[in-house]
């Protein structure tokens, strides 16, 4: 033991001589030089931070380290958004495009691997009753520290989402004294306004307001035709005119010191979409439509974090939202209407315990309550919805360079209603996560993980939901819970300042939930029911890769996933290809151009494919007055007149072929403005801005 001592004092002597890249708090006349990738010496991976501290009796050692744009830590990719100076995106759906991993729709909606059954994580928290799209558009970009992709999620998060999930990281500005944020757009299409403005009491208590309103318009022009052996071809065209509204706010409290950090927030968020429709089928009798679609959202949360010692950490959330909902939808002046309700609970505890620093481990509960009520004519409909579930997550640090990561999950899930449905599972779910790291640039893995996705309200309760006038959603109350299996092996490697990341991955999904659809009179339903499995092989690629002193970025992200769908007698298969692309090239140090362009080949379903399309932005960005003021020019499709859906389905006898063109070709123009008023402190900024990284 005393040999092992001094071998250490000798090495970490000769470092003090040498290098100077790390300075010491408490004892300024030392610095070491610290690998702040891994915490360890230079020279020696034995030695890390917690031995230097020892063998010079010193208080703290501050880690002056490179941060890569993308770390791979195998589990989780993280996109350091905050620190890519050559990030020019004017919205959070820019910033995810340029995340690996992840695929944007035309909606905004992100998927991983092709699969949109993911969650959005803000800050670790969920956010429910939302969808992914909903969440994302309330936050700014310029909020957006970083955001992480994690494939392979560990016990500790929900079990729900079998691609993993999406957690997003906003940027707590503790060393200002006050901030002010805002992002205004103006276009042919729609507008937006993000605002923020945030104030510290003192260095503990901050209080921060965040306002968002976004609207939206465009046209559309469909063609459906139905081709069936007895009737012959029939034809449907159409014209039609979508609006949206959408309104959020939210009030946030709160305190962070050494020991503890405390927030409560409250929100608010509404959004109407409208749908109005003019067609004629076959006959050419021309009929009007009017469908209209509100949500509300009330929601207040709190959570407190507090190291009760260097060994235990606890964390508590407790969160509740009401979300009431409105449909109507009418056709030739004959209308419909429904209204529901949604109120949730949840309440969440977790425990990190350090063991030792090799060894630490989370152990914690979760409960969640939701009652959902329809008020529809004369139907008082209830369902009731519980989720209790308790796990443990352990990390192993076997050396440096591989750590292990396994975990237990137990979830009980009840959901019932007055009439039809009454389910009752208890499942266990697991992981299990190696990653190597084989040297500072290259990194390899292999993760393994058992998760599930259950139907949703919409998806169970056989209420029907209108789309158009000519599709119509109706749940099924027999449906049950997916199960996946999901298996990866991860590769990447730093090239100089090229980043490469490849990833073969294969799943299997017993009672997948797809959709199932039927027609009567033209009109389509669409039903929801459980396959016997899916089974998808594929492969993800990511490249980053800069020229010329980094002012040329290129950022590509490709899927290809081989789809093997059965149900009963009948099988559906193909392949999928997914492509992201975005050109960054910086004109001077303060303007950019950019363009993004994604092209994606149709889903595959059981009864058909669905949605392939092309969509492209093109956009001009100037930053003024040290990067407080930028404005830019954005260009929306500059290449084509709009974004084309497409959907060919074999229902029953016959054939569906449906062609929708969205016409978004359009220009807005951004004007994104920020201040913060710095404490003078250099000291307390420093403080302040290493205690961020530890809440965070």
């Amino acid at each position: 033991m005393r040999s092992s001592t001094n071998h250490k004092e000798i090495i970490l002597s000769f470092i003090l001589l040498v290098f100077s890249n790390v300075s010491i708090w408490g004892n300024p006349q030392k610095e070491i030089k610290i690998n702040a990738e891994n915490r360890s010496c230079i020279q020696c991976d034995s030695c890390d931070i917690e031995d230097i501290t020892k063998a010079f009796n010193l208080n703290e050692i501050v880690v002056y380290g490179k941060t890569n744009i993308v770390e791979d830590n195998g589990y989780k990719i993280t996109y350091n958004a905050g620190k890519d100076l050559k990030s020019n995106a004017v919205t959070t759906t820019d910033l995810l495009r340029k995340t690996p991993m992840i695929s944007v729709d035309i909606s905004g909606t992100p998927s991983i691997k092709g699969d949109q059954n993911i969650r959005i994580l803000v800050n670790n928290r969920e956010i429910s009753g939302l969808l992914p799209a909903q969440i994302i558009e309330q936050i700014p970009s310029g909020d957006v520290e970083k955001i992480e992709v994690i494939t392979s999620p560990g016990a500790k998060y929900d079990a729900e989402g079998t691609s993993g999930i999406i957690n997003i990281i906003t940027r707590k500005n503790i060393y200002f004294k006050s901030s002010f944020y805002t992002n205004i757009g103006i276009g042919t299409k729609g507008s937006h306004l993000f605002a923020n403005y945030s104030y510290n009491f003192n260095n503990k208590w901050s209080v921060l307001n965040s306002f968002n309103n976004l609207t939206s318009y465009s046209k559309t022009k469909g063609k459906q035709l139905y081709n069936e052996l007895e009737r012959g071809i029939a034809q449907r065209e159409s014209n039609g005119k979508n609006n949206g509204n959408l309104y959020s706010y939210q009030l946030t409290f709160s305190k962070v010191s050494e020991k503890d950090n405390f927030n409560i927030s409250v929100n608010y968020y509404m959004q109407r979409l409208k749908h109005d429709e003019i067609f004629k089928t076959h006959e050419n009798q021309t009929n009007e439509s009017y469908t209209k679609n509100e949500y509300s959202f009330y929601r207040i949360a709190a959570d407190y974090t507090r190291r009760l010692s260097d060994l235990i950490k606890i964390d508590i959330s407790s969160a509740g939202f009401y979300l009431p909902l409105h449909n109507k939808m009418s056709l030739n002046d004959i209308a419909n209407k429904y209204n529901y309700s949604i109120t949730n609970n949840i309440n969440y505890f977790d425990m990190e315990i350090l063991l030792s620093k090799k060894i630490f481990f989370n152990l914690g509960a979760k409960s969640v309550f939701n009652l959902f009520k329809n008020r529809h004519q004369q139907t008082n409909e209830k369902a009731c919805q519980m989720n209790f579930s308790t796990y443990i997550d352990a990390t192993y640090k076997i050396t440096n360079k591989l750590i292990f990561n396994s975990g237990i999950r137990y979830e009980n899930y009840i959901l019932k209603n007055l009439s039809e449905i009454d389910k009752n599972y208890n499942d266990l779910f697991f992981n299990g996560n190696i990653n190597y790291k084989i040297d500072n640039k290259t990194t390899a893995s292999f993760l393994f993980s058992k998760r599930t996705q259950r139907a949703s309200y919409a998806e169970l309760l056989p209420i029907e939901n209108y789309t158009s006038s000519n599709l119509i959603s109706v749940g099924n109350p027999n449906l049950n819970r997916e199960i996946s299996y999901n298996y990866e092996i991860g590769f990447s490697k730093y090239i100089g300042e090229q980043f490469i990341k490849i990833s073969p991955f294969y799943k299997q999904i017993n009672n997948k939930i797809s959709n199932f659809i039927s027609s009567e009179k033209n009109i389509l339903y669409t039903n929801h029911i459980n396959l016997d499995n899916e089974k998808d092989l594929g492969i993800s690629l990511w490249a980053s890769l800069n020229f010329f002193n980094r002012r040329f970025n290129i950022d590509y992200g490709f899927d290809v996933i081989n789809k093997h769908l059965k149900y009963n007698k009948l099988k559906s298969k193909g392949m999928r290809f997914l492509n992201n692309l975005n050109i960054t090239y910086k004109i001077m140090d303060d303007f950019h151009i950019s363009l993004f362009g994604s092209f994606n080949t149709p889903n595959i379903y059981l009864q058909g494919n669905e949605n392939f399309y092309t969509y492209s932005n093109l956009s001009l960005q100037k930053n003024f007055n040290e990067g407080k003021l930028r404005i830019a020019v954005s260009l929306d499709n500059p290449f084509n007149k709009g974004i084309t859906l497409k959907q060919k389905y074999l229902i029953g006898n016959y054939t569906y072929d449906n062609q929708l063109i969205y016409y978004n070709r359009g220009i807005r123009v951004f004007i994104i403005y920020k201040f913060g008023k710095k404490q003078s402190d250099s000291m307390t900024r420093m403080q302040n801005d290493i205690l961020k990284e530890q809440t965070n």
